[in-house]
């Protein structure tokens, strides 16, 4: 029971950060922080950091 608690205080804490990255990533994105781009571009520089080495 003491694991399940702990888990779901995990899970809510973890839902509480995304919920603040999307508030602020909105607010970026607002205040024009952010340049448009196809999902084409999106998709092919996600596959590019996939394939480069991490730092």
């Amino acid at each position: 029971m003491l694991i399940k608690i702990l888990q779901n205080r995990h899970y809510e804490n973890r839902r509480a950060e995304i919920a603040t990255d999307a508030q602020q990533t909105l607010a970026d994105f607002h205040a024009g922080n952010f340049r448009h781009q196809s999902a084409q571009d999106v998709i092919a520089a996600l596959r590019q950091s996939l394939n480069e080495p991490e730092k």
